[in-house]
């Protein structure tokens, strides 16, 4: 996009072109926090559901005044006869784009129970914008998924599920659900790089074509400088996708200090601490590596929340692994703080993260490598009530396909 914006940047501002983007991001905000880094003032739409059904970006095509494209994947070359070209009016009159009516794309869907209705009634509903609506939207693509194994249902829940999983509304395995959605879509599909860069931008080091996010913070000096406003994020980006491609997979060779070597801590058994953990891909092949999200969250039926005073390091949570033979990880403990502006209590998500490499003696069992993990973490239950310093452990699964 900048290159774009900066040769048609004169022709914008004399009225000769208006330029308009299509992203097929999961986050459109990420978007609008870029373009105010380049300047960019021009409209931007998203397809976060890939309803045109690209397969790569960019793309870039030529519009007449009429709406009709008359150069698909242009060059800059392209501009000069495309400004000067005077175009025919087509015989075609356009439609005015009409908003969908969720209660007749139900009915018909309900009443075909063809996967291409259910798919569509899915679509009406994510696209409402209104995260009330994602249970049902969820619900749809199951259901088209019922009537027909369709790739596209795949990756649109896969779209659904990380959205719902981002909003109040978020269920326990929304995360690990979109991640093995986006690997059922991908499997369908193996050219679609707009559904493999999902993946991959959750992804190991490995499997990275490039950092997807490391501009952010950049971008944030830069208009913090400028005296600039800097646009919001609604959800940060996460340790993968801040994170660079790596040709080798490095795993650790320092001794780390383990948080409760002889099990003595008590356990989280209730529990105050809610664990989630994620797998990208969902899917592993002996020999190849994945990156595993570990989230945890406050009980909030128990109003729970972390002790940010206690410890060394004041609310300190550590995740310890012990990856057994044919399991290497790139470091068997990690640890995240309370940020300065989170006060005494929070209850906040916590997201710790670790790479994995599956090596072809790793033992399978079921079609499972399991890696036994724990955490440790300080955390209170209600606003007065007593603070614990709690352990809780972890069985971390890797799904093994039985193909090599």
């Amino acid at each position: 996009m900048p290159g774009w914006h900066e040769k048609t940047k004169e022709l914008q501002k004399n009225g000769k072109i208006q330029v308009v983007g299509l992203i097929q991001e999961q986050h459109a905000d990420r978007c609008s926090l870029f373009q105010a880094w380049h300047g960019m003032e021009w409209p931007v739409l998203v397809d976060s559901l890939n309803l045109l059904g690209v397969r790569a970006v960019p793309l870039t095509f030529l519009i007449d005044e009429h709406g009709v494209i008359r150069k698909s994947r242009a060059k800059s070359k392209d501009l000069e006869h495309f400004l000067e070209t005077k175009y025919p009016t087509p015989d075609f009159v356009a439609r005015p784009t009409v908003a969908p009516n969720l209660v007749q794309l139900h009915g018909q869907a309900k009443q075909s129970n063809a996967a291409d209705d259910w798919r569509a009634y899915g679509d009406a509903l994510f696209l409402s914008g209104q995260d009330k609506n994602l249970d049902d939207c969820i619900d749809a693509y199951r259901s088209a998924l019922k009537a027909s194994k369709d790739a596209k249902a795949h990756f649109r829940l896969g779209v659904a599920l990380r959205r719902r999983y981002e909003s109040s509304r978020a269920r326990e395995n929304d995360f690990r659900d979109a991640l093995t959605e986006w690997g059922r879509a991908l499997a369908i599909v193996p050219g679609q790089y707009i559904w493999r860069r999902r993946i991959e931008q959750y992804g190991p080091r490995l499997a990275k074509p490039y950092s997807f996010y490391d501009w952010v913070n950049q971008a944030r000096r830069d208009l913090t400088a400028r005296g600039a406003t800097i646009p919001p994020l609604r959800v940060e980006p996460s340790g993968a996708e801040f994170a660079h491609p790596s040709k080798r997979f490095a795993a650790e060779a320092a001794e780390r200090t383990e948080p409760d070597p002889s099990d003595e801590l008590p356990l989280d058994e209730k529990p105050l601490i809610r664990a989630q953990i994620a797998v990208a891909p969902a899917t592993l092949r002996p020999g190849s590596t994945a990156r595993v999200h570990v989230h945890l969250t406050p009980n909030s039926k128990r109003k729970a929340h972390w002790n940010n005073e206690a410890g060394r390091t004041p609310g300190e949570t550590v995740l310890w692994l012990r990856p057994p033979a044919g399991v290497e990880v790139d470091r068997r403990r990690r640890a995240v703080s309370a940020t300065t502006s989170d006060g005494a209590v929070s209850d906040e998500r916590r997201e710790l993260e670790f790479e994995v490499k599956l090596s072809k003696s790793a033992k399978v069992s079921n079609g499972r490598v399991r890696i036994p993990a724990y955490v440790t973490y300080y955390v209170c239950e209600d606003t007065d009530g007593v603070c614990f310093y709690f352990r809780q452990n972890l069985e971390i699964e890797l799904a093994v396909s039985s193909r090599d």
